[in-house]
């Protein structure tokens, strides 16, 4: 699963903004982000594909669950803090 992914994160519930696009980069089972703004990205792929971390910017977290199979994946996320909000994600492998 090693390389660049492009995730799509999704808002189902709550009051957060609809849609975000992340670049994600995944290092022998770590990832990270791949972009400029101040996102924090922490998170480990298992060797079966199985994902779990988080995104977070300021005060502001989303827990991150799910799974990747070959050049896709998706899963699901929530908030923790003062926005109660949570919905889903898709990736692509880039490169």
């Amino acid at each position: 699963f090693n390389g660049t992914w492009s995730v799509e994160v999704v808002t189902e519930r709550g009051a957060c903004d609809r849609a975000y696009r992340y670049s994600i980069i995944v290092e022998n089972g770590r990832v990270r982000y791949g972009g400029q703004e101040a996102f924090t990205v922490t998170g480990r792929v298992q060797p079966n594909g199985a994902v779990r971390g988080s995104i977070a910017r300021g005060q502001d977290r989303a827990d991150v669950t799910g799974r990747l199979a070959g050049r896709t994946g998706a899963g699901t996320w929530v908030t923790s803090g003062s926005r109660s909000c949570g919905g889903t994600w898709n990736a692509e492998k880039r490169g």
